[in-house]
């Protein structure tokens, strides 16, 4: 009877430690799958950095599972790439890092790596080249930004014309005309002027603006 007893309470906890293994599996199978849904619902809403975590999460539990490495490579390679659009290149060439370590063979991941590597080594030789180019490119940028309000105003003046049959408003409109015409070939000078100088080093002095834009001589060629 003793015996039936002991073999009885072995056979019980067999199958409770059978039972609470199979909970156990069953708990983690729910949180991976969870953690996948959440990362897909990121990734396409291109909430990068929340997508990477959610499979980052799911692979701590089941590092095998391949829909978490496959969401895991493209949220790293996502992020990676909008981060390189914002020329943060140490960080996006970081992410790209995690994503190879989950994925070695990534065709994509690879030719992005090469594309930040590539642009990072550019912008090194811009800024040697010529150290104030950043401030002198914001500068064009804005100056094209205003020609577009000045095209945006001839528009305008056509437009009133067109109920108006004022030819004041045709008037104006060729003067802002002929301004747009003498602003942007300006600026087209000084496009040339800021190619030259993150080439070589040299810039021509701006006419446009009366003032010589210099910058030290490099031997570092921009291809």
């Amino acid at each position: 009877m003793r015996a039936f007893s002991q073999h009885f309470l072995a056979v019980v906890c067999v199958a409770a430690i059978t039972l609470m293994s199979g909970c156990s599996r069953s708990i983690e199978s729910w949180i991976v799958t969870t953690r996948n849904h959440q990362g897909d619902l990121a990734l396409d809403s291109s909430r990068y950095k929340d997508a990477v975590l959610a499979y980052h999460l799911a692979l701590q539990i089941s590092p095998t599972d391949e829909h978490a490495k496959r969401g895991f490579v493209e949220a790293e390679g996502d992020l990676a790439e909008h981060l390189y659009h914002q020329s943060y290149f140490e960080d996006a060439l970081d992410e790209l890092l995690h994503a190879a370590k989950v994925d070695p063979n990534s065709v994509r991941i690879a030719g992005l790596r090469t594309d930040v590597e590539n642009a990072r080594l550019k912008r090194q030789i811009v800024m040697s080249n010529y150290p104030t180019y950043s401030s002198a490119s914001e500068n064009i940028a804005q100056s094209y930004v205003n020609l577009r309000t000045t095209n945006s105003e001839i528009l305008a003046r056509i437009q009133r014309f067109n109920h108006t049959y004022d030819t004041n408003d045709l008037t104006m409109a060729i003067r802002n005309s002929v301004d747009l015409e003498t602003e942007a070939s300006k600026l087209t000078t000084r496009l040339v002027n800021l190619r030259s100088a993150v080439s070589v080093g040299f810039a021509a002095p701006d006419t446009t603006t009366g003032s010589a834009t210099t910058a030290g001589a490099s031997i570092l060629p921009l291809p």
